[in-house]
């Protein structure tokens, strides 16, 4: 029979979860989840923090997290999916809090900023709809509008010609 000898170390048996590909060695590495929640927690206090972190893969290739894997890690974790909308929505605030202040090009984050907002999105959805039905409307052809003549009224009496001559 084998006895364990009490000085000998016993291994702890690492449950790995996932693979990544480093970005700086693009060598597969062992991730568990516990990792990945806490690299989705740090991400997102670096966004809230720092209100130069303007783009949501900015934090993860610093760390040798390529983008693909961030997607593949939403699409296999609920949970990573949810932290990755409250990073994006932190990211759309910097974003354009610098549009607002001309940190940033106010163009670039108007452009951009559906990317990281819902109310973004709807906004520019809605404002090239409106644009679509005003050039349905301009094509119907010209469109005269008749304006009917307002009574006077003491409040504001018409011009008459004596008026009219001075000017």
């Amino acid at each position: 029979m084998k006895k364990n000898n009490p000085n000998k170390k016993q291994r702890s048996v690492t449950k790995v979860c996932d693979l990544y590909r480093d970005l700086f060695t693009f060598r597969e590495q062992p991730i568990m989840k516990a990792s990945i929640d806490r690299l989705m927690e740090e991400a997102l206090k670096e966004a809230v923090d720092n209100p130069n972190m303007l783009t949501v893969t900015q934090y993860f290739r610093k760390k040798g997290v390529a983008e693909s894997t961030l997607r593949s890690w939403r699409k296999k974790y609920p949970d990573v999916h949810e932290r990755y909308q409250e990073l994006k929505s932190a990211v759309a605030d910097n974003r354009e809090v610098g549009g607002l202040t001309n940190k940033l090009n106010p163009a670039m984050v108007t452009y951009s900023m559906p990317l990281y907002s819902k109310q973004w999105k709807a906004l520019m959805e809605r404002k090239a709809e409106l644009k679509k039905q005003a050039k349905e409307e301009n094509q119907q052809g010209l469109k005269v509008i008749v304006m009917e003549k307002f009574p006077d009224s003491p409040l504001v009496p018409s011009k008459s010609n004596k008026d009219n001559n001075k000017e």
